[in-house]
């Protein structure tokens, strides 16, 4: 059709799809143009993201793929200073598993068990294994008199603390005690029946009647968990919810914690203190680089970002590769031990943990001006650099 007043072309409205589409595969000028754009930003995207993909989730990776790659120290430790204590010791220094056991002289413990019991908490050792004073006087005291009440569990006493790390406890300690204990108690019980036979059968008639548990388990031990990770909850603000104070850039609402156990009615006040400096000192880290980065660009840091903090904070530093001990500085891992000792009483060490986020709080907002200072003058040096091309043309 014709306009009436120009003789020009009319439009109608069924016509405006074809005017304003193209096929992808069109071979006209324009078309491609816009498809080598497309390839260009679609290729170097899936190049990127690729590329951050194997670098950075690797970080996490290696963190998982050889556990583990140290052993977590312990202690042990004899008050006895007799057979029980000798064969306790022996066995577990010769014994193999995921823990390094170091004797420990019993002299140094003028406080005794409280004593060792007290340092573990304050995370001097990850586990101690006491051999109770008198121990041996003990069994042998039950072997002359038949005593029916005797418990070997009474021999030796396991000191740990699964709130430091609910799962290096359940993965590495637990277990190695268990194994290494189970296998030396078994030799002792073996070694001890054979010995009270011998000596004489009417005692072993006498014993295996009034108290046969001295033959059965002369000696076993007691595990004392001195901070249970009894709040299963508080892993959504040990770990993954140390992800959400990253991505949202906000406190965690945490229900059903009980955070006045060890600091009383400021738990809370303490607990949403480190939270909040936690999100600050990882929040600022981001504005920060999408100062120097880019909106385009920083998502590949967020995640970067996210990986190395995480990778510290699921398993203890002491077992990863040397290469993890950065975790020490970073901010997830205060923040985690924070939260440990505000819920389950673990090693004070909030000084140091506020002091670290604050540290990088502080860092980052230092960063800051230079970041768009430099960002600035490459800004002005662009828009001068089109100026000119322009003023040629």
């Amino acid at each position: 059709m014709h306009s009436a007043s120009t003789g020009t072309p009319s439009i109608q409205s069924e016509d405006l799809p074809t005017m304003y589409s193209s096929k992808f595969t069109e071979a006209s000028a324009p078309m491609k143009a816009s498809r080598l754009i497309y390839m260009k930003v679609v290729a170097a995207g899936t190049l990127a993201v690729t590329v951050a993909m194997f670098r950075f989730f690797s970080i996490y990776w290696g963190a998982l793929w050889k556990i583990s790659a140290h052993n977590l120290q312990g202690w042990v430790l004899d008050f006895d200073r007799s057979t029980v204590g000798n064969a306790v010791v022996q066995g577990l220094l010769s014994s193999s598993s995921k823990v390094s056991w170091m004797e420990r002289p019993s002299s140094d413990f003028s406080g005794g068990a409280a004593e060792v019991a007290n340092l573990v908490v304050n995370q001097k050792t990850w586990i101690a294994v006491v051999v109770n004073s008198n121990a041996t006087t003990a069994l042998q005291s039950a072997v002359s008199t038949a005593n029916s009440s005797y418990d070997g569990s009474e021999a030796i006493t396991v000191y740990a603390i699964e709130a430091r790390n609910e799962n290096a406890y359940r993965a590495f300690i637990h277990p190695s005690v268990q194994t290494s204990l189970a296998a030396i108690t078994q030799n002792f019980s073996q070694s001890f029946l054979q010995k009270v036979a011998s000596s004489s059968s009417d005692t072993l008639v006498s014993i295996s009647t009034t108290a046969p548990q001295v033959l059965t388990e002369p000696i076993s031990y007691t595990l004392n968990n001195l901070r249970p990770f009894d709040v299963p909850v508080a892993s959504a603000v040990t770990f993954v919810g140390l992800i959400y104070v990253l991505v949202l850039h906000c406190g965690i609402l945490a229900f059903q914690v009980d955070f006045s156990t060890v600091l009383g009615h400021s738990g809370f006040l303490v607990f949403w203190m480190a939270n909040y400096v936690g999100m600050l000192a990882v929040g600022l880290a981001l504005e920060a680089m999408v100062t120097l980065m880019t909106l385009r660009f920083v998502p590949f840091f967020m995640i970067f970002w996210i990986i190395v903090n995480v990778s510290v904070c699921f398993l203890p530093i002491d077992v990863l590769p040397h290469i993890y001990r950065y975790g020490y500085a970073f901010p997830f891992y205060n923040l985690s031990c924070a939260v440990r000792t505000i819920i389950f009483g673990t090693k004070n060490e909030l000084g140091m943990n506020f002091g670290v986020l604050i540290a990088w709080v502080a860092v980052s907002m230092f960063m800051l001006p230079p970041f768009q200072w430099f960002m600035r003058r490459k800004s002005v040096a662009e828009s001068l650099r089109r100026q000119a091309t322009t003023e040629k043309v």
